[in-house]
């Protein structure tokens, strides 16, 4: 299929994002949100990865927002890089982020820490590259 503003073939086009935002505590607790998250990663039961790092990676934040993803019977996995001695090595993120996980679900809260934090541990280029190869 050609698009009509350059004629590039739409499969030789870079992929596209696929992004849910939910803006409050509880949208990602909603059925019909996971149910779109899981639809739009293309997989039965895709595995998620849960980042906490807005929340400080408080543990009560993870096991209420992944059980939604548990309940539809999704593999979910934990990455913690709040402090500095709980911090992947770059290559065992990798594996994570970029090899195993289909959908990436980043908690609320402070949102500047986790955005710094991120790019101080090399997290915010591997959740780039994920989303650039088709991770929700």
């Amino acid at each position: 299929m050609q698009d009509q503003a350059d004629g590039k073939n739409k499969d030789e086009m870079a992929t596209v994002p696929r992004i849910v935002a939910a803006g409050s505590e509880k949208g990602m607790l909603l059925q019909p949100i996971v149910a779109k998250v899981i639809e739009l990663s293309g997989a039965e039961r895709p595995n998620v990865l849960y980042i906490g790092t807005a929340s400080f990676d408080r543990t009560d934040k993870f096991l209420c927002y992944s059980k939604a993803f548990q309940d539809m019977g999704c593999e979910i996995r934990r990455l913690v890089v709040s402090e500095d001695d709980t911090v992947p090595s770059l290559e065992e993120m990798r594996a994570c982020v970029i090899d195993w996980a289909e959908v990436i679900m980043c908690s609320g809260g402070n949102t500047l820490h986790a955005l710094i934090r991120w790019k101080e541990v090399g997290l915010d280029m591997l959740i780039k590259e994920a989303s650039m190869n088709g991770t929700v």
